[in-house]
């Protein structure tokens, strides 16, 4: 895992959210998707970034909805449980069916 250090011990939660934004190219999107997977993340939701006003960063491209089915399908046969990719996907969406398909975790010890 590149560049991750030791995360799966400083995440505690089993989801992740993506968004597209500037250049990112798909191939780092799915290499991040395979690290989470490694380290027991079971959801991840990936969208694209929207400019929400004018003094934030332009929409550098716009993702085809084609692609964001390959990094669908991509991170399902990485093992991830669920992921939700369209350009309109946000972290709550489809939250409850999402919920659905992970293994409950059972949360760190608190020392």
């Amino acid at each position: 895992m590149s560049g991750w250090g030791d995360v799966s011990q400083q995440f505690e939660r089993t989801e992740l959210r993506v968004i597209h934004c500037l250049l990112c190219p798909a191939d780092e999107i799915e290499e991040t998707l395979a690290d989470l997977a490694a380290i027991g993340v079971q959801i991840a939701t990936i969208g694209q970034y929207l400019r929400p006003t004018e003094r934030h960063l332009p929409v550098a491209r716009y993702w085809e909805p084609s692609e964001f089915d390959d990094l669908a399908k991509r991170g399902k046969d990485l093992g991830l449980s669920h992921v939700q990719s369209s350009p309109l996907t946000r972290s709550s969406y489809h939250a409850r069916e999402a919920l659905g398909d992970a293994t409950p975790v059972a949360a760190p010890s608190r020392r």
